[in-house]
């Protein structure tokens, strides 16, 4: 078929999807007038996305970001519009727009991993972000609302990514619309995405030449980490919107650099000496002084902030905690490696990690959290056998083949816990220590998890830069990380 007959559908998927709300509009649809400049400014947003789209770019993924975006908001529209009258009118809009789309991605490569990993990422980061929630039925008109409007009403405060946004509300869905968050989110999905295709399309090519088990669990882990990174503004949006623009900073930042070092170092045969302590003598000098320092600067932080009396912060009491694991694992490190230790073993590998994980999860226990929060006693026994813990993962380190990608499933299984919780805390209201604040707790397990994702990012480009890099014709494989050279 004409591709000229596509793009016909996709104007009059436009033209429907507008007359839609404009035919209802004061009939079944009202816009509180204070919100009219916020709806053009929305808008305007989403026609600039349709104009990205149709246009003949050189990058064909900001058109399949773009379409795949529009595709949300048909498909929202048909959800706000569900039981209406002009119903049929979205439905043909969504029906033509799709065979535009369709048609689009017949010319994109590795869409089964790049469409699920955008889809899936926007609507977490929407339902995480409060954006859609599910109403009691009934059979009042849509209304559009100001945000300022509605929180005001409620006694609540507007954050900054809600400002300048609008409530549309319908019998059958709300949602929380604003230019701000609508940014945030697209760019966030859409770099989960393309890292995701980067990082399996490589982990893949390694994967032919070396060991495709390995390079599938590195992949998976990889991808992993970026599925945690993008999701953390959309927690820190819902309580702390003071540290809410470090926080999207942080997450824009890691996830641009993967995708920087994957298409254009990693994919190429080219390694980054930051992530290559085999390679580079005086990175291995600053990785020892590195040790020295968290050797020296955690107890020293810990025993100050103690003094002051901060163990009573819980923010303080959680991420001073795994400050002990990592203190451990970094003494275990060095003591190892002065020693020349070369002896592997995969079952006491997996064995000392396990009991490590088990004596740091201990603690999230809430007589345990209890005990070690109310008496000196058992703080104390807490940052010791958190140290322990701490030991016996870089004991497991040390004993295992493929160190990166062991480092890299401890790191992913220290940020599944404080997300897990805090989860629970936020999303499903359920409080773990009844004896705390429910909002103290979100705060404590979202600064805990903010605080393992660098070092989660940092231990899957070990694992990407050390699958392989080109020496000539020859391919080479870290010694430190993999102990096999091909």
């Amino acid at each position: 078929m004409d591709k000229r007959i596509f793009y016909i559908f996709y104007i009059l998927s436009i033209l429907f999807l507008i007359s839609s709300f404009i035919l209802p509009y004061k009939k079944f649809i009202f816009v509180d007038t204070d919100a009219i400049m916020y709806v053009i400014s929305i808008l305007s947003l989403i026609s600039l996305f349709m104009i990205i789209s149709s246009l003949k770019l050189r990058w064909k993924q900001i058109n399949l970001y773009s379409l795949s975006f529009l595709m949300v908001v048909y498909i929202l529209s048909g959800w706000i519009l569900f039981g209406y009258s002009d119903f049929p009118l979205i439905v043909i809009a969504i029906l033509l727009f799709s065979a535009y789309y369709i048609h689009f991605l017949t010319d994109i490569e590795w869409k089964k991993v790049r469409l699920p990993a955008f889809y899936i990422t926007l609507f977490i980061m929407f339902y995480i972000g409060g954006i859609i929630q599910i109403p009691l039925p009934n059979n009042a008109p849509i209304a559009v609302d100001s945000a300022l409007s509605v929180f005001t009403a409620m006694g609540a405060k507007v954050s900054l990514l809600d400002s300048g946004g609008v409530f549309v509300i319908s019998k059958n869905v709300v949602v929380l619309m604003s230019p701000w968050l609508l940014l945030m989110f697209v760019a966030l999905s859409s770099l989960v995405a393309e890292n995701y295709y980067q990082i399996i399309s490589y982990a893949s090519g390694a994967g032919n030449a070396i060991g495709s088990v390995v390079y599938g669990l590195t992949s998976a882990f990889s991808c992993q980490c970026e599925s945690y990174i993008s999701l953390l503004p959309a927690l820190a949006a819902v309580i702390i919107d003071t540290v809410l623009l470090p926080v999207v900073f942080l997450s824009l930042f890691l996830l641009i650099f993967t995708y920087i070092f994957v298409s254009m170092y990693y994919k190429k045969g080219k390694h980054v000496s930051l992530f290559s302590s085999d390679l580079e003598g005086g990175y291995r000098k600053l990785a020892i002084s590195f040790y020295v320092t968290v050797l020296c600067l955690i107890p020293a932080l810990d025993s100050i902030l103690v003094g002051i009396g901060y163990e009573k912060n819980l923010i303080f009491f959680f991420v001073s905690g795994m400050g002990m694991v990592l203190e451990g694992f970094v003494l275990s490190i060095l003591l190892t490696r002065f020693t020349s230790f070369s002896y592997k073993s995969t079952f006491l590998a997996l064995l000392f990690s396990l009991l490590g994980l088990i004596l740091s999860f201990l603690w999230y226990y809430p007589n345990a959290t209890y005990f070690a929060y109310y008496q000196p006693a058992g703080y104390g026994l807490m940052s010791f056998l958190q140290l322990l813990a701490g030991v016996f993962v870089g004991l497991g380190y040390s004993l295992y083949k493929n160190r990166y990608l062991f480092l890299e499933y401890i790191t992913v299984a220290y940020s599944i816990l404080p997300l897990a919780i805090f989860y629970l805390s936020n999303v499903a209201v359920y409080n773990l220590w009844v004896r705390f604040p429910l909002e103290y707790v979100t705060l404590a397990t979202l600064f805990e998890w903010v605080s393992m994702l660098p070092l989660m990012w940092f231990s899957t480009h070990l694992s990407l830069n050390n699958i392989k890099y080109s020496e000539g014709s020859k391919v080479i494989v870290s010694t430190r990380g993999e102990d096999v050279r091909s």
